[in-house]
């Protein structure tokens, strides 16, 4: 029976991330090469104490290694399987992961300039909402304070505040990212 935690895969990737060979990780922490090759292939086990040498070359805690990736798990989101709403006033809202169980949602909004029209405060029970600007300007109030926000420009802030969001002479880009989710009703799949 296979142990679920996977040391070698592990040690490749600190490999990769540090662009070293099996072969100097060999030289440099005294371990055979054979031995390291096997045990990234899952041919070899390894013992606690050539588990310190190999965090201690790396620099990584012990428990790197040891802990399982049960919690650790990705998702690819291809571009695909992005919806996109664009609204009767041509703003478009491409819901990253709707599709997706997440705490967080994630979604690319694109507003021309002077948008909306009519203007909204918005609020929610709970979490947080963050938004970075990737092109153009972005006007955005948060309770008493207004920020103008350029490319590269962030503001996170608590969801239960009034927050309104809008441009002005500008269109923009921007990712706004909110914990937990809300909205999803609206972003339904075309």
């Amino acid at each position: 029976m296979k142990n679920s935690i996977n040391i070698g895969r592990k040690l490749k990737m600190l490999r990769s991330l540090h662009k070293t060979s099996l072969k100097k990780v060999a030289e440099e922490t005294g371990m055979s090469y054979s031995y390291l090759w096997g045990l990234e292939n899952d041919k070899h086990s390894i013992s606690v104490n050539n588990l310190q040498r190999l965090s201690e070359y790396f620099k990584v805690d012990l428990i790197y290694f040891l802990n399982g990736n049960k919690d650790s798990k990705s998702t690819y989101i291809p571009k695909e399987d992005i919806t996109e709403v664009i609204t009767e006033d041509n703003v478009s809202f491409k819901c990253i992961t709707n599709n997706v169980k997440s705490r967080l949602q994630v979604t690319l909004v694109e507003l021309p300039k002077d948008s909306p029209s009519e203007r909204h405060i918005h609020h929610h029970e709970e979490g947080e909402e963050f938004i970075t600007v990737l092109s153009g300007e972005l006007h955005v109030i948060v309770g008493d304070e207004e920020y103008e926000l350029g490319p590269g420009d962030s503001v996170l802030f608590e969801s239960k505040t009034d927050h309104v969001i809008f441009t002005k002479n500008k269109a923009a880009s921007f990712y706004l990212i909110v914990t937990p989710p809300y909205g999803s009703h609206l972003l339904k799949r075309i």
